[in-house]
């Protein structure tokens, strides 16, 4: 219980107590207008208009590097050796429906060294998480000190052992892989669908283990016991 001492007055906080990158700075969900598209299920104008950003900053301080984004596709010179991939928002199911797992993905790569650095940002969640080649991955929440730590994969080896998350859908069934995920996901300690990103970053940081999703591949080796 809060005590308020005589002759003071409680401290109000307004929006100047919000620091940049606060995650409570973002306004309430609204609605989006949506399209449907052939691959994914729904894209939004918050989808495009961010790509659209993207594309106008990089644009003007990198006008030599090439550009391929989930949206418009392939930008810039097509004979530059770097190339940015962006994601605008990951998890635009939910962010269309005010569910804060989504965050934008961003990666430079080299086409003789490979990816040079990668960036996941999810602001409505306040975190973000990022790697650099050879340089280790980190994590962060969005704080005025800029404080990071680095990840590290659990150390756990046993699917009973572990907590573990799982995306169902269709997929698995075209997969022929239904009935073994049910029995992979029964034989953890613990398991629960994150999804999207998240569930890729939980596992760097060692929070849960081995997130199931049937286009991450072809085979179903992510549905071994061992």
């Amino acid at each position: 219980m809060a005590i308020i001492r005589r002759g003071t007055r409680p401290r109000r906080r307004g929006r100047r107590s919000l620091r940049r990158g606060d995650p409570r700075r973002f306004p309430a969900p609204r609605a989006f207008a949506s399209t449907t598209r052939l691959i994914a299920p729904e894209v939004t104008e918050a989808d495009r208009g961010a790509e659209r950003a993207a594309l106008e900053l990089l644009r003007s301080n990198r006008p030599d590097h090439a550009v391929l984004g989930e949206e418009f596709g392939t930008n810039g010179p097509a004979d530059s050796p770097w190339r940015w991939i962006i994601d605008p928002i990951d998890g635009t199911s939910g962010f269309a429906r005010g569910i804060p797992i989504w965050a934008t993905l961003i990666a430079l790569e080299h086409a003789d060294d490979g990816l040079a650095v990668a960036v996941v940002s999810a602001p409505a969640l306040g975190r973000r998480w990022w790697a650099t080649r050879d340089g280790g991955a980190f994590t962060s929440a969005f704080t005025s000190d800029g404080s990071a730590r680095a990840c590290q994969v659990s150390t756990i080896d046993t699917l009973a052992e572990a907590q573990v998350s799982l995306a169902v859908n269709q997929g698995w069934h075209d997969l022929g892989a239904a009935l073994r995920l049910e029995e992979w996901a029964l034989g953890a300690r613990r398991s629960r669908n994150v999804g999207d990103f998240w569930q890729h970053c939980l596992v760097a940081e060692g929070r849960s283990m081995s997130p199931s999703t049937p286009s991450a591949s072809r085979s179903t080796t992510s549905l071994r016991h061992d």
